[in-house]
């Protein structure tokens, strides 16, 4: 996988070791592990994050997927099959079957809403099954559909599992199938269908009430941890120079040069650098240079903003990638995040609102201030261009700038978890990120044995760990992600230009006014 910066060492890790840069396509070498007998069902698949356990179909390669909505796909490159594990939490409710409401008006549920998209998704499709099945007590639609992209001809079996009316579990199945004729009549189409059908009868719902617990419990320390990131605390974690080399399997694959100062905004090309001691805020640069495969350089430029109040935040990642035959393909992003009042209407209340002379406007709708809080990032890749993504945000969401810094603004002195909310750009979402501060103990590092405070930092409650090591005293000793065998030293200067002759560690560049 192919590195880019992003915030803290858990999402810079993960940057290659879990997923692919931006509009850069996967590896060619096989993910998952194959368990089974082909038309049998494999293994167990359980998630008691996801909320759901099921087996898969045998002979297929098994990726998980722990960071996204997609849960896990099934793949079996020789038969063309792919069963792919969605978790679908919709905006409002929806029933599954189109159910006259209380005044007689029909609204669609899933099954019709599903069926009518697959029409506009793939015209001329041929829908063969229309219904729903339980099994045990759940309610399931199934759907088949027979379709053609050029000279294939393809059947998608789907089955929507019905948690809630806001919450469904998507299966769909897509195999080859005869062209033409009644697709039960081929004996390979009559083999998918049954190993489909054998899948859905495994499917059982998880109780998820002991996570629900955990994460209240995490949120609850949360609240009182961010009270914490005060501006005489961050301006005292300020470590305005730092070198980080870049290991895997115990080779140098790149390196990382940072910068941390007060400022009011992101260095502005054209606008005069102001170092004021007395900025509003944080900034935070990072410069990287990484060569995650052979033949391959990757440079990324990296600037992250945060007001010291978290009501602003601003950040700009651009890069370069250098593939083997010399060609090359940028990749950048540009964001901000703000917490607003605004007048939103609230039905609690009557209508009026007192003037300033003491008189009732009488036909002012009833309003009241509320603070928002929202993301926003424009994301430009070899697929994407300019197309901006709106995300509302929680209260524990924590700023890049401070993601970067986390490791030394959060209590070390006893061991204790949280639960905040980090932009993860590769996946284009906010997602919840699990802290764990362990107790202090002597830890191996680069060799040396060291007394360490370990953090265990994840993307999702089932996600691959990443450990970063501070100090008792809050100094960043390193990051090691077992899984991925991938290790972040701290070095220095020296240390880098040693390593590599033409190390460029000039400050990351200013970014393009937006």
């Amino acid at each position: 996988m192919l590195l880019r910066s992003t915030p803290w060492i858990a999402l810079f890790l993960c940057a290659i070791s879990a997923v692919p840069l931006r509009g850069q396509p996967a590896p060619a070498k096989p993910e998952g592990t194959v368990t089974g007998d082909v038309y049998e069902l494999g293994a167990k698949f359980e998630s008691e994050a996801a909320g759901i356990a099921f087996q898969g179909p045998g002979g297929c390669r098994e990726i998980r997927r722990s960071a996204s909505d997609q849960l896990v796909q099934y793949v079996n490159e020789e038969k063309k099959w792919s069963l792919t594990v969605r978790r679908d939490l919709l905006s409002k409710p929806v029933q599954l079957t189109s159910r006259p409401d209380a005044k007689g008006k029909i609204s669609p549920g899933m099954i019709e809403s599903t069926i009518e998209q697959l029409k506009v998704d793939v015209p001329g499709v041929e829908i063969l099954r229309s219904d729903f099945v339980n099994v045990g007590e759940l309610e399931v639609g199934m759907i088949a559909a027979r379709s053609s992209v050029g000279m294939e001809t393809r059947l998608t079996q789907r089955a929507l599992v019905r948690a809630t009316d806001r919450l469904y579990y998507n299966f769909t199945f897509i195999t080859p199938a005869s062209r033409q004729g009644k697709v039960e009549d081929d004996p390979e189409t009559a083999k998918v269908v049954e190993l489909f059908g054998k899948v859905i009868d495994t499917i059982r719902l998880i109780d998820q009430n002991r996570i629900v617990e955990e994460q209240n419990q995490r949120l609850f320390r949360t609240r009182a941890v961010l009270l914490n990131f005060s501006e005489a605390n961050i301006r005292k974690a300020i470590v305005p120079e730092q070198w980080w080399r870049l290991i895997r399997d115990g080779k140098d694959i790149g390196y990382s040069y940072i910068v941390e100062e007060t400022a009011n905004d992101l260095p502005r090309r054209g606008v005069p650098a102001r170092q004021d001691a007395r900025g509003n805020g944080v900034r935070v640069g990072v410069r990287s240079r990484t060569f995650p495969e052979k033949g391959v350089q990757v440079d990324t430029e990296s600037w992250f903003y945060i007001s010291f109040d978290r009501k602003n935040e601003v950040w700009s990642n651009v890069g370069i990638m250098i593939k083997p035959d010399g060609s090359k393909e940028d990749f950048g992003e540009f964001g901000s995040a703000d917490k607003e009042i605004k007048r939103v209407r609230d039905a609690g209340a009557g209508f009026g609102e007192e003037r300033p002379d003491g008189t009732v406007d009488a036909n002012q709708p009833p309003m009241a201030p509320r603070e928002e809080y929202t993301l926003t990032a424009t994301r430009n890749t070899r697929t994407l261009r300019g197309q901006p993504l709106e995300r509302p945000l929680p209260p524990f969401y924590l700023p890049q700038a401070l993601n970067h810094m986390l490791g030394r603004i959060v209590p070390l002195n006893e061991p204790k978890t949280f639960l905040f909310a980090s932009w993860v750009s590769e996946q284009g979402e906010v997602m919840k990120r699990y802290i764990d501060v362990e107790v202090e103990s002597y830890v191996n590092i680069d060799g040396k044995r060291v007394r360490a405070v370990p953090i265990k930092d994840r993307i999702g409650i089932e996600g691959s760990p990443t450990t970063h090591y501070m100090s008792p005293d809050g100094r960043y000793l390193g990051s090691i992600a077992a899984e991925s065998k991938i290790v972040i030293l701290p070095a220095d200067k020296s240390t880098i230009e040693k390593l590599w002759k033409d190390a460029d560690l000039r400050r990351p560049g200013e970014v393009k006014g937006e």
